[in-house]
């Protein structure tokens, strides 16, 4: 009887412990203080900057240069084709001199004659023979001969293309033979001292989400 006794007056006691907590019910039971954990923060949106765009392009030269005769004429040669590599100043076409000579000779002729005019003119004014508007007529015409033999000159001089730098040919554009107006181009040169480029067809959208990377 007295193991029975001393139970029961433990559970009295339990009941007893029990009864005060059981009356605070709209207080919170007290928390155990969490552990401090590590936070990454990250900015959500659209990936545009990351948005990967496929497209096909072709690298070429940064500088295509069109060559061209400075005067009319008939093509004598065009020593290169496409895809021949060049040196700066090498000869690349000519025109036929023949028209063009002849047309200088001439000018050159024209020239002489009017200078030989003006200062006969010029001493009969300075006789006293002649009026001053004869001398004035006669310097105009000898400064429109000297220009014109400038201009036949200056064509004969520039009757050939040369290179202006290294590089390929890229284009062919006339043959022997065959007649060009001054600023026709005959060649188009890719010059290698320009630089190559990547040159790709990109909607306005692409284009505008690309940039370069460092």
């Amino acid at each position: 009887m007295g193991w029975k006794n001393a139970r029961s007056a433990a559970l009295l006691a339990v009941v007893i412990a029990a009864v005060p907590l059981a009356g605070c019910g709209s207080e919170a039971p007290p928390r155990a203080e969490a552990e401090s954990v590590a936070v990454t923060l990250h900015r959500v949106g659209a990936q545009q900057a990351g948005a990967l765009t496929r497209a096909t392009g072709t690298v070429r030269l940064r500088r295509e240069t069109p060559l061209a005769f400075l005067s009319d004429g008939r093509v004598q040669t065009v020593a290169v084709r496409a895809g021949d590599q060049v040196g700066a100043g090498q000869l690349l076409a000519t025109l036929d001199p023949v028209a063009i000579d002849a047309a200088a000779t001439a000018a050159d002729v024209r020239a002489r004659q009017a200078a030989a005019e003006l200062r006969r003119q010029q001493e009969l004014y300075r006789r006293g023979w002649v009026a001053k508007a004869r001398v004035e007529s006669a310097e105009a015409a000898a400064a429109a001969a000297r220009a014109d033999r400038s201009a036949a000159q200056f064509q004969q001089r520039f009757a050939r293309i040369t290179a202006p730098t290294g590089g390929i040919i890229l284009a062919r554009q006339a043959e022997p033979g065959q007649a060009v107006a001054a600023g026709t181009p005959v060649l188009v040169l890719g010059e290698y001292s320009s630089g190559f480029v990547l040159r790709v067809p990109m909607s306005a959208a692409d284009a505008g989400r690309r940039h370069v990377a460092r």
